[in-house]
C-alpha cells in the first residue's frame, strides 16, 4: 500500500490540478503527502580569462529566489492545513542540480510520486505524454 506520496511543485499551471488530486490521493489512502517546493539557483560560470563571481552578488541574485521559495511554502502549508491528512511541505535548493533531479531524489524515498502534466494539455491527451 502506498503510505509516503511525493508531490513535487513545477512552478506551472499544473501545479494547482496536481495538488488537488494529490490530497485526493493521501486521503483515500490515508498517505502522508510530503509537498516539494524547490528554489533553483542558478550556477555562475567564471569568464575563459578568469575571475569569480563575487558573494555579494550571489546573495542579492539567490536572495528574491529564496524570499519567493519560503512565500510559497507558507502558502502550501496553509492550503494543506485544512484538509485533515498527514503532510509537510519541503523546501530544497537547487544549486548543483536542476530541480527535476532534486525532485528525483527525493522521490526515491516516496511510495508515489504525482506530478502535474504539461500545460495547456487536455486530461484526455494526458495519458498519451510519456
Amino acid at each position: 500500500m502506498f503510505s509516503e506520496l511525493l508531490l513535487p511543485m513545477t512552478g506551472t499551471s499544473t501545479d494547482g490540478p496536481a495538488l488537488d488530486a494529490g490530497v485526493q490521493l493521501a486521503r483515500a489512502l490515508e498517505a502522508h503527502l510530503a509537498v516539494l517546493e524547490t528554489v533553483n539557483l542558478p550556477m555562475f560560470m567564471p569568464a575563459p580569462w578568469g575571475g569569480v563571481v563575487p558573494d555579494a552578488l550571489l546573495q542579492e541574485t539567490y536572495a528574491p529566489l529564496r524570499e519567493r521559495g519560503a512565500a510559497n511554502v507558507v502558502a502550501l502549508r496553509a492550503r494543506l492545513a485544512s484538509e485533515g491528512i498527514a503532510h509537510e511541505v519541503r523546501l530544497a535548493e537547487s544549486l548543483f542540480a536542476e530541480p527535476p533531479q532534486v525532485a528525483a531524489l527525493h522521490a526515491r524515498h516516496a511510495d508515489l510520486a504525482v506530478i502535474g502534466g504539461p500545460a495547456g494539455l487536455a486530461p484526455d491527451d494526458a495519458a498519451a505524454v510519456r
